[in-house]
């Protein structure tokens, strides 16, 4: 009895760290389990490690498969031991699990099994960590999968409330706040988003850089600029003075991104510069070229196109491009370099060689969401008819803006929309085209006046 007590001891501690978002590191988790010296010991890592595998940030489907692995041994060393909580602890995650790789009816017939266990046997808390963990397990690509993963949050933040867990219900509802966001209720998210910085700040919470984060991408979602810099320098300004720098470089970007839109290209430029710098220490390359092209944008805007192109030479000498995404963004800087000098014919030449590495990215599994290739294929789609406007060359021009106003409503961030209708009508002018000219006028001084107004102008 001794032995199956400690084990359910460990299992709860266990449980608890994984709900509150501490768990050890990898390296040391890898040790534990290195080191076990018994199976109570070894089920305890094996389930931290899948329940780090599973719920890992950047989780990739790779990691789903780490944590297979050791869900398999927990599950023969449970079946040595015969403790059911263990039984249900492992169904629950192995649920997770399959829910994650895709198989939904599978995954939920598991994750039910494990709540019934826990909600029959009155252990309140553990379902409602295990509702948690449902509700995280779905993807968010398409509206079924977001309610499912509201109604799990749901369910988990009112046994947390229940439980008087004041932190654990706050933080299940922002995730609802997240999900709300996603069906585009944001007025709804906003206000939850408020009341869990609210308590965050009252209980000294570690994730109130999580919070500032969630109202900046709410205020990203509705184009409010003046909201989404103040939360951004929020953001900057908690990191600083927590020294929570995990997220630096993220961090970072995002205020460099608000800063550009703003067409605040000094401060733009300063930031970008941060994130480069710790992307380049850390050795941590996936978003060092997309960062690179706001650097070398910010570059250009501010009259340095010759500092840009040395910055960039010295940048391809220490990082070199490491995939075809990293091509793109290169491709794109060198061509910006060049378009700014008024080397337009070997501008041209890189910005074709983007167009081509693009049209072999956007079909390929480098993008996790199809939603970031829209962005992507937007993003390039313009830079080649802003080069094409500015060389005269109108008829080319109009066929990539034609790409991006051919996408559905909706896809494209209102601040670039007002940019495509001026541009497109500058096009249609050129063209003697003019009532479809006035037309993307009116639609691009609409746009304009909802996002610039002079009250938020004055704000911001």
């Amino acid at each position: 009895m001794k032995k199956i007590a400690y084990i359910l001891f460990l299992l709860t501690i266990s449980v608890q760290c994984i709900a509150q978002n501490v768990l050890p590191d990898l390296k040391e988790l890898l040790l534990q389990y290195k080191n076990a010296s018994s199976d109570s010991n070894r089920i305890n890592a094996c389930l931290q490690l899948s329940s780090y595998y599973l719920f890992k940030e950047d989780r990739h489907l790779a990691d789903a498969d780490s944590a297979f692995v050791f869900l398999k041994q927990a599950q023969q060393s449970y079946t040595r031991l015969n403790v059911e909580s263990l039984q249900y602890a492992t169904t629950g995650l192995l649920g997770n699990y399959y829910i994650i790789k895709g198989n939904i009816t599978q995954g939920k017939m598991l994750c039910q099994k494990s709540l019934t266990y826990y909600h029959t046997n009155k252990n309140y808390f553990q379902e409602a960590i295990n509702w948690d963990h449902f509700g995280k397990s779905f993807p968010d690509t398409n509206a079924y999968y977001i309610q499912e993963k509201l109604n799990c949050f749901q369910h988990a933040q009112s046994l947390f409330i229940q439980l008087h867990q004041q932190l654990q219900a706050s933080e299940m509802l922002q995730q609802i706040a997240v999900c709300h966001t996603k069906q585009n209720k944001l007025n709804m998210a906003e206000n939850e988003m408020l009341q869990v910085l609210k308590t965050y700040k009252a209980l000294h919470s570690p994730k109130l850089l999580t919070a500032y984060n969630a109202l900046a991408e709410i205020s990203e979602s509705e184009t409010d600029l003046h909201k989404e810099l103040l939360y951004r320098l929020d953001i900057i300004k908690t990191m600083e003075a927590t020294s929570d720098t995990a997220q630096a470089d993220y961090y970072y970007a995002k205020l460099a991104l608000v800063y550009a839109d703003l067409d605040m290209y000094a401060e733009s430029l300063n930031y970008i510069l941060k994130a480069l710098d710790i992307l380049k220490k850390r050795k941590q390359y996936d978003d060092y070229y997309g960062d690179l092209s706001l650097a070398i944008y910010d570059f250009i805007t501010e009259g340095k196109p010759k500092p840009a192109l040395e910055y960039l030479f010295k940048t391809v000498k220490e990082v070199p491009p490491q995939n075809l995404a990293h091509k793109v963004d290169l491709s794109e800087a060198f061509g910006n370099c060049y378009a700014a000098m008024k080397q337009y014919a070997k501008a041209e030449q890189y910005y074709l060689e983007m167009m081509r590495v693009f049209a072999v990215t956007k079909n390929s599994d480098l993008y996790s969401t199809h939603q970031q290739m829209i962005i992507d294929f937007t993003h390039y789609n313009q830079i080649m008819g802003n080069f094409y406007i500015d060389t005269h060359q109108y008829q080319k021009a109009g066929y990539y803006f034609n790409q991006i106003l051919m996408l559905p409503s909706g896809s494209v961030r209102p601040i670039t929309l007002t940019k495509i209708h001026l541009m497109q009508f500058k096009v249609d002018s050129a063209s003697h085209n003019f009532i479809s000219a006035i037309n993307h006028y009116q639609l691009h001084k609409q746009i304009d006046d909802s996002l610039f107004s002079i009250e938020k102008n004055q704000q911001i």
